[in-house]
């Protein structure tokens, strides 16, 4: 029996019950783990329906029936999977691959709010010239493997770095590979600031479902700490964000299962396909520590959502993955402190 949850509403006297999607494969929690997070995003809700006869190669018109759906029971998420061409029914994907995938596909009205743009310049050691370049992207990829800290390891993320060795770069005005700096830069936040954090290592080169290909060496194929000391709160450069959300993924590189937490006034649900229940987190002043957090969504403090009288919410093309992954050694390493330190 699919359970489901009457929340009570501090806002209004309408009943408010949160759906669940079946997973009848028993395979497909990745897509269920994400869907519901948008679901519960009016705006994104609202536009996607308003988006939906576009044009037929988005994605917004399956979404809009799905949320529909949702909006009165039990759902299944059927016409995602077609829309995407799943063909496994045995196999599970990454969530945060198809998280991607599911907003590039999306009218570019609908998902702007999850949108950011990412800059890095590379500087020379030896002429200090710099270059640079930007790109959009969906998810900031956070690496977790020292640090417990996900307050530390997301500035970690945004110090200098240097480049030697077998990840020296070329220098056009000095024609040849030399030695550099890179640093990372947000230059347009998103409203909706989503995190990938990274624990899970393994040695692959791997194209993702938009087409960016990401590099990522380590040693050893390993689960790291799953526990995580999230802030409620992130803040940089102006910009304040509130912790709404988040995806748990239980297990390892060749499968395990997912499920979706949302927070709506001032509640934790979790969304575990069919099943929805009110949840309770170790919440501390001003972090709370997570089990095997994978994807954290964070919403932009002055961004105003719109209010809906009926609804509980928890949160409010081209590839939008921007990310440079470096071979993680003594020659690659943050300038003027130890790597060990992030």
């Amino acid at each position: 029996m699919d359970r489901k949850v009457k929340p009570r509403d501090d806002t209004s006297s309408a009943a408010v019950r949160y759906n669940g999607l079946r997973n009848p494969s028993r395979t497909y929690c990745y897509l269920n783990c994400i869907l519901q997070p948008l679901f519960m995003t009016r705006e994104f809700r609202d536009a996607v329906k308003s988006t939906a006869a576009e044009r037929p190669e988005y994605i917004d018109k399956e979404l809009a029936s799905l949320f529909e759906k949702l909006e009165e029971d039990t759902s299944s998420p059927s016409d995602i999977i077609t829309k995407l061409g799943v063909d496994s029914v045995t196999q599970q994907q990454d969530a945060a691959e198809y998280l991607e995938q599911i907003l590039s596909l999306t009218s570019p009205t609908a998902s702007q709010i999850f949108r950011g743009q990412l800059s890095r310049t590379i500087t020379c050691s030896t002429c200090q010239t710099e270059t640079g370049n930007d790109g959009p992207f969906w998810l900031l990829h956070i690496e977790m493997r020292n640090s417990k800290s996900l307050k530390k390891a997301f500035e970690c993320l945004f110090r200098r770095l240097k480049l030697k060795k077998e990840n020296q770069v070329y220098c056009q005005k000095c024609g040849v590979k030399r030695d550099a700096t890179i640093r990372a830069h947000v230059s347009s936040y998103p409203n909706v600031l989503m995190l990938l954090l990274k624990r899970l290592e393994t040695e692959h080169l791997m194209k993702s479902k938009c087409g960016c290909f990401s590099v990522y060496k380590t040693q050893n194929c390993r689960n790291n700490d799953p526990h995580v000391k999230a802030p409620l709160k992130l803040k940089r450069e102006g910009h304040h964000y509130e912790l709404y959300g988040f995806v748990q993924h239980f297990g390892n590189l060749a499968g395990g299962h997912y499920t979706a937490t949302i927070k709506a006034h001032d509640r934790w649900f979790t969304f575990n396909d069919e099943n929805v229940y009110r949840d309770v987190l170790d919440c501390q002043r001003d972090y709370v520590t997570l089990r095997n957090a994978y994807l954290l969504f964070y919403q932009k403090k002055q961004y105003n959502r719109k209010q809906d009288s009926h609804w509980c919410l928890g949160i409010s093309n081209e590839c939008g993955c921007f990310v440079t992954r470096l071979k993680l050694n003594t020659d690659t390493e943050e300038e003027g402190r130890g790597q060990e330190d992030c």
